[in-house]
């Protein structure tokens, strides 16, 4: 089947949307790594789970962000914003250590996205999202 110019359009217009938002990830993990480096994460909820895995949940903030305009907003000027990180830190004994970090907006989604036989980590990020600081 032969695709019209509307279908490229709507296909090209996808692709530009998707790499705006690896492009805003990748500036959003540059600044949880500076935020690490500068020690400022600051700790608001530790959850245990049954196999014995320690999750810490902490709050970083980064001002004065650049907006860029997207093609999701073109008609906005240029301007900055503050963002919340937010950094899920798991421990696993001996020695393992994995660590995630979303904007404040995408952590509240989190524990829609776990498998239906996951009883836990649902719950825990819930009570995690119910202790950020500020969150009405």
């Amino acid at each position: 089947m032969r695709l019209s110019q509307r279908d490229w359009e709507i296909k090209l217009h996808n692709a530009i949307c998707r790499a705006e938002k690896a492009e805003q990830r990748a500036d959003d993990l540059e600044h949880t790594i500076n935020l690490l480096l500068n020690g400022s994460f600051d700790l608001f909820h530790t959850g245990l789970t049954i196999n014995g895995a320690v999750h810490e949940f902490s709050l970083g903030t980064v001002r004065d962000v650049p907006v860029k305009p997207t093609l999701g907003n073109l008609f906005q000027s240029e301007r900055t914003e503050n963002r919340r990180i937010i950094l899920w830190k798991t421990k696993f004994e001996p020695k393992g250590i994995f660590a995630t970090s979303y904007l404040e907006s995408d952590f509240k989604k989190v524990s829609n996205e776990f498998p239906s036989e996951e009883k836990e980590l649902p719950q825990l990020v819930e009570t995690a999202i119910l202790s950020i600081p500020g969150w009405q």
